[in-house]
Parts: C-alpha cells; structure tokens; sequence
C-alpha cells in the first residue's frame, strides 16, 4: 500500500476502508475480510457506532497494531474542551487501543446548526484537548473533517499545533477546489469522503452510472468505480473507499495501478459546474 506523509513524518495509507453503516455482526465480517485482502486503513467515527467491532476485527487479525492506521472522530456537536477529552477516551475504549493513529473534528459546526456562520471557538476548545492528547501520544496525528477553507482560515492561526488533515466530501463533480488548494498551500493532507458521489449528497444517479465517467473508464480499462476512486485520490491526496464484497475490495484497491493524465482530470473536474458552486477547478 502506497503512503503520503504528513508534516509531522507519520504516513498514512492512500487508500482508506469506510465503515459507515457497516455495523454489528456483519461489519464485523467485512472488515476481517478486509484486513485479509490487505487494507490497514480503516476510518470509523464515534457517530458510526463501528468503532467496537473494527477493535475486535483489528485484535482477532493477528496483525500487529502498529501495522494499521485507524481512524476516529469527535462528533460535530462536541464543542468544548471536557467533553473533547471524554470522548477520544470513549473511543480508545470502544476500539480496545491505547492510541488511534489520526482523530479528527467530525465537523466545523454541530451537525443539526449547520446554518450558523462561526463555531471557531468551540473548535478551538476542542482541539486545545486533541492537541494534549497528541502531546501525549494518545494520537499520532490529529486534524479537522468538512472543514472549508473559510472554517480553516478563521481557525488555523490559533492553533499552536496547526490541523494534519482534512477529510472533505470530494469527488468529480464535486471538488471544492478553493478548500484543496488551501490545504495543499498549508501542507495539510486531503482525505476524501464519499468518493462515488450518487443520490445521498446530490438526489442524482450515482456517477459510475454516467456515460461520460463511463467513457474516461475505458479509456483507462478500469472500472468507473476505480475511476472515481482513482480521481478523488489524485486530486486530493487519501481516498476513503467501501466496499462489502471481495471483488469491490480488490478492484478497489487496483487504483494504485494507473494514474490519470492532468488533462482528463482537469476535465473530468468541469463535469458538472452546477456542483462546484460556480468554481472551475483552482488546483489543476
């Protein structure tokens, strides 16, 4: 599995397994299966409720810890310090782990006030705790989700151990372009969520079903699944895949085989200027 590394030397895998919804008994399964065919890292979140069976999938591997890189995050309405620290405890109890390789901000405001304009200093009470428990190795690396460059710029600052990451929804008609470049311009690590697109974001088809990401797949000889996977890791820098079968498993881990020439990731980015807000692509 090939790596990027972050500013403070820790690397990280390029290709992520999703446990969203992948729960009880049957996520369980999955994620064993997915440790077999080679994944090492997984993304889980305390709002997911998967945290305890990938710890137990993770334990009954037989896969030393330190070969992994798990993921977790506090959830978008935990805005205080106290509550921060409970958490990522919680969580390293949940998982069965003395420390998680990454721990992010599940967001910049609580999931259900997504309208209100400015939650900096919640944030910033929260990643004071993120910062101790960093310091304390409790996490090797910690970082921020759904953060726009406008949530970065106001933040970013005041931090004295400044955000590793940004886990965004990111995919070809969807690149927020400004929000990529700002992180690449501060040496922060694009991670991207949601990588097929399809009806939960947009009320569309999902964009493997597209005759034009259809079209560039053959150009490639790849799926339109390891297309958008492929498209999502090149423009940002880690992609986040799912998968329940071992075939998507293993085709999706066959995007590290190809790359995609700068021309047709600059057009496969204007597919669809009505998701980008009116944004051509800043970063190609």
């Amino acid at each position: 599995m090939k790596t990027c590394k972050l500013y403070n030397g820790v690397e990280i895998p390029e290709i992520g397994f999703g446990t969203f919804r992948l729960r009880g008994e049957e996520g369980y399964r999955v994620f064993r299966e997915a440790i077999e065919l080679g994944y090492r890292h997984f993304d889980t979140a305390e709002s997911y409720d998967t945290e305890g069976y990938l710890g137990k999938a993770v334990k009954d591997s037989g896969v030393p810890r330190e070969e992994f890189f798990i993921t977790s995050k506090l959830p978008g309405e935990f805005k205080a310090y106290e509550i921060t620290k409970a958490s990522l405890q919680q969580s390293l109890d949940r998982l069965g782990m003395d420390y998680m390789d990454l721990y992010l901000i599940h967001a910049p405001w609580p999931w259900e006030e997504q309208d209100s304009p400015d939650w900096t200093d919640g944030n910033l009470a929260a990643w004071k705790a993120m910062s101790e428990a960093y310091q304390e190795g409790k996490v090797r690396a910690i970082g921020v989700s759904n953060f726009s460059y406008m949530d970065l710029d106001r933040f970013y600052d005041r931090c004295e151990i400044k955000p590793m990451v940004n886990q965004v929804q990111l995919h070809i008609c969807h690149v927020v372009a400004s929000t990529v470049k700002w992180c690449k311009d501060h040496n922060i690590v694009v991670e991207a969520w949601s990588p097929l697109g399809g009806a939960p974001m947009s009320g569309k088809d999902p964009l493997p079903e597209w005759v034009t990401v259809r079209s560039f797949a053959e150009k490639y000889h790849v799926t339109p699944q390891q297309l958008c996977l492929r498209f999502a890791m090149q423009y940002g820098d880690v992609v986040i895949s799912k998968a329940s079968s071992e075939r998507h498993m293993l085709d999706n881990l066959g995007i590290q085989n190809f790359e995609i020439t700068d021309e047709d990731m600059l057009a496969m980015a204007q597919i669809d200027p009505y998701w980008q807000g009116g944004e051509k692509s800043l970063f190609l």
